[in-house]
């Protein structure tokens, strides 16, 4: 059984139009996969594509090293390793692999129309993506400037805090009206 090799591979022995191409794609595929569908960060994506096998074994040592991080800072850096570079880094790497293989295989002229063809989708994707975010948050600003929503959403904030302050003051042997004024 033949090895995928790394784009990189193709770089370093001469052959770059299959290195380009199978970046270019491979970052295509997985910014279609990972930014658009599940909202993944884009600088994640590009470090992910471009570091492939190192990032990878950066994504195994914070595997291995994540259980020396105290707990305090496990969600935060669970946040920003884990979800914005390791899953990039580690569907990048066989997607990657998978395109270099069938790039290398194929022909050039098909190589060159397919990345053009990805990147046009990629852009109408993404555009689609942008006015549906815009519309989602235009929807959400209009709901919340309709009027009467401030004003019940401060009465209700004030009748808990009302709330709070009497249990305070009976579990503080007080009188509730003397002390919460």
């Amino acid at each position: 059984m033949r090895i995928p090799k790394s784009y990189w591979y193709y770089w370093h022995t001469g052959n770059k139009p299959v290195a380009v191409i199978s970046m270019i794609l491979s970052a295509a595929v997985t910014w279609l996969v990972l930014a658009i569908s599940a909202g993944f960060s884009i600088w994640g994506i590009i470090l992910a594509v471009l570091l492939d096998t190192l990032g990878f074994w950066v994504a195994i040592i914070y595997f291995a090293l994540r259980s020396y991080l105290p707990s305090f800072m496990l969600e935060q850096c669970d946040t920003l390793v884990l979800y914005q570079f390791v899953i990039p880094v580690c569907i990048a790497f066989a997607v990657g692999r998978l395109i270099t293989l069938l790039v290398a295989k194929f022909n050039p002229e098909w190589s060159k129309k397919s990345v053009i063809a990805l990147v046009g989708l990629a852009i109408v994707s993404s555009a689609v993506a942008l006015k549906v975010e815009y519309d989602q948050r235009k929807a959400l600003e209009e709901e919340a400037a309709k009027p009467g929503k401030v004003e019940k959403l401060k009465a209700v904030a004030l009748q808990q805090l009302s709330d709070s302050c009497k249990s305070l003051a009976v579990s503080l042997e007080k009188n509730p009206d003397e002390y919460c004024k």
